[in-house]
């Protein structure tokens, strides 16, 4: 009873969209606020779970027949105050619990049949299964929180079918509501009866619910001169900000772009599905109308008017404060003050055009989404193209940051120098075809080895991702003299960002400079192999192991690596080599290792180097280093004397290791002769 509230306690918000700008699908919640007198006869309103609902009403001239009913809410506290002699009292509306409810076993459950389903059937399915009624009477899972949806509404979309695109562990209703409402220009809300309502706000043209008068309004009230403009295009971008889908009515002269960004109710849709089309179509018609004042309205209190409905203020009278005699707007906040003294405030936000993005100052990665191509020959250069980063330079400007267009440029490396020339011709001020004039001010180059450049687009804070090579305050320079870089090394890979900037010229005192990043080349410099060596050679009779150690190799990759072995001279070719081996498998990382290489002749001379190529057939092959074989060994098979009377000694028969056949070998003293080679057996 409001004889238990303290003095004008009781305070009422509720909001349809409390953002700075119009964002449709949100499902706000309703705050009451009051203190009472801590009486015994008036039990604790807080209890468990999702509580018991309260209803509030309103009754005039103390006829409790007659009974206005504000709302109905669950309480959330009732704490005493520090002399116990009141209790602070908390509630809100059932949104307030239905946002953060996790409906994922639901979820998973109804999509399991990999189909698309209407909306209106998703939405009647879902509150049967809160509500533990239909089929679900018997659902363990079911929150049972018992919530009727209003019987009158209309969704633009909802007979469109959509199917499983959210992939995560938790699915809140709340997010899942925003994204279908969202996408029928709705706001989801809890009426006064307790009953889940899907809110879309009366047309711009609509007879208004109230019409504040001086009589009525406590002023000053804040407005703004100008509407915000109607929205007149809906953009629609993918996960990976790619444009999906566009609409537009040409019927506005300057119209306010409402921007989706990877909306999950149309994620499994190929951009510019035409169904899809159709239904973004369907969207814009329904919110194209919402133009309004930006206002803080404060008035005698009137709880018939509700969230959603627009109002008119008229003023008789000119005042310091308003310089004019009337403007509408909408009722997208209100806060209610009092009981015998009730007041009201009206709030709506919005700037004139919509924001496309909500951008924070984040770094951005030049080029993140293209690879550099390789360049031909031993030296390459390839420009970068990220749409992604194009694309964002014009929602910025629509944000109205003041960003130039990419310069003219052009990148050559010389080979033989090992020397970057750049020239550039540097871009246009925008002067009255653009959103907001823009000047010139200066172009910087910036160089990083390994990747793009990390630009802080929003401040020049003089930290550029990179080496700052060049600050050029003269226009068109370097456009016909190149820039050049003579620091680079060969091995490596370089991107240079040519970034031209404007300023932002009100802001003289503290100079914010806005670049434009999306002009990006990289360099792949001169390679010049590190030649691999033979650290020691190991003979072992006619098999040599050769250690060695193969360089990293920074640029590139190696295509192989060979061991080459020449008899009495230095082997200078794959060709020229009596034997070649691949020592291992070619990765770029450097490693230490050893080859063994069987088979050569015994008591030879031999010369061995070790060839490495890479990806683009650049060679590079190690010091010789050179060694003598030693003897063959072999199985001891028989002793045999030769019948040549010329010759005497004996004769050993062995089976050797290498070739797998017998084979006549003289004794040590026979060999040490010289006239092994003459031998023959007759009989053995």
């Amino acid at each position: 009873h409001t004889a238990d509230i303290e003095s004008e306690s009781f305070q009422l918000d509720e909001s349809i969209c409390s953002e700075d700008n119009l964002k449709f699908g949100l499902c706000e919640s309703a705050k009451v606020e009051f203190t009472i007198k801590n009486k015994a006869d008036i039990p604790n309103l807080k209890s468990s779970d999702y509580g018991d609902l309260l209803n509030i009403y309103l009754y005039f001239n103390g006829d409790s027949d007659t009974l206005f009913q504000i709302g109905q809410y669950v309480c959330y506290k009732d704490e005493y105050t520090s002399n116990r002699e009141h209790r602070n009292i908390e509630l809100y509306d059932l949104n307030f619990t239905l946002n953060d409810l996790d409906i994922t076993s639901w979820y998973n459950r109804y999509f399991s049949d990999g189909n698309r389903h209407q909306i209106i059937w998703v939405i009647a399915d879902l509150f049967n299964w809160i509500n533990k009624s239909g089929s679900y009477a018997n659902d363990d899972s079911s929150p049972n929180i018992h919530i009727e949806i209003d019987p009158v509404y209309t969704l633009c979309n909802g007979a469109f079918p959509i199917g499983k695109t959210i992939e995560s562990d938790t699915i809140t209703f709340g997010f899942f509501m925003q994204g279908l409402l969202e996408f029928n220009g709705a706001f989801g809300h809890i009426t006064r009866e307790g009953k889940f309502k899907f809110l879309v706000m009366q047309s711009y043209d609509a007879t208004p619910c109230r019409t504040v008068t001086d009589d009525f309004r406590k002023p000053p009230t804040n407005y703004s001169d100008d509407n915000t403009w109607g929205i007149g295009q809906i953009d629609v971008y993918g996960r990976n900000n790619e444009m999906k889908y566009t609409q537009q009515n040409t019927d506005k002269k300057k119209p306010s772009i409402y921007v989706m960004v990877d909306p999950w109710v149309i994620a499994d849709r190929d951009a510019g599905d035409s169904y899809t089309n159709n239904a973004i179509r369907t969207l814009l018609i329904t919110i194209n109308h919402y133009n309004y004042n930006k206002s803080e309205t404060e008035c005698s209190g009137d709880l018939c008017i509700e969230v959603g409905d627009r109002y008119n203020v008229e003023f008789t009278q000119a005042s310091q404060y308003d310089t004019r005699n009337w403007f509408r707007s909408y009722v997208l906040e209100r806060h209610f003050k009092g009981i015998q003294s009730m007041h009201d405030t009206y709030t709506a936000k919005g700037d004139k055009k919509q924001p496309l993005y909500q951008i924070t100052n984040d770094n951005w990665h030049v080029g993140d989404s293209t690879s550099a191509t390789q360049g031909s020959g031993t030296g390459g250069v390839a420009e970068l193209y990220d749409e992604h980063d194009k694309r964002l330079i014009q929602l910025l400007r629509n944000l109205g940051y003041r960003i130039l267009d990419q310069p003219t440029a052009e990148l050559v490396y010389n080979k033989e120098s090992n020397q970057v020339e750049i020239t550039w011709t540097d871009p246009q001020d925008f002067i009255r075809n653009r959103p907001i004039p823009t000047e010139w001010a200066k172009t910087i180059v910036v160089r990083k080895e390994g990747s793009a450049p990390i630009h802080q687009w929003g401040v020049d804070n003089e930290e550029y991702g990179g080496d700052l090579l060049v600050t050029s305050t003269t226009r068109d320079e370097f456009s016909e003299t190149p820039f050049i870089d003579d620091t680079i090394e060969p091995n490596k890979r370089y991107y240079y960002a040519i970034m031209p900037a404007s300023l932002y010229l009100d802001d003289e005192t503290n100079p914010i400079y806005h670049y434009n990043w999306t002009k990006v080349f990289s360099v792949d410099t001169q390679r010049i192999l590190v030649a691999p060596t033979i650290l020691a050679l190991e003979v072992d009779g006619i098999s040599v192991t050769v250690g060695y150690i193969i360089p990293a190799l920074e640029v590139g990759t190696y295509a192989s690596l060979k061991l080459l072995a020449k008899k009495d001279n230095i082997p200078t070719s794959l060709e020229d080599a009596d034997k070649v081996i691949d020592i291992t498998e070619p990765t770029n990382v450097m490693r230490i290792g050893s080859a063994t290489m069987s088979g050569l002749d015994e008591f030879s001379h031999y010369y061995f180097v070790i060839s490495i190529e890479d990806d683009i057939g650049i060679q590079a092959t190690s010091e010789p280093k050179d060694t003598m074989t030693g003897k063959r060994k072999g199985i001891f098979h028989e002793i045999i004397k030769t019948p040549n009377p010329e010759i005497s000694g004996e004769y050993i028969i062995l089976d050797d290791f290498t070739s797998g056949r017998e084979e006549i070998i003289a004794s040590p003293t026979i060999y040490e002769r010289g006239i092994s080679e003459n031998i023959t057996i007759t009989q053995v």
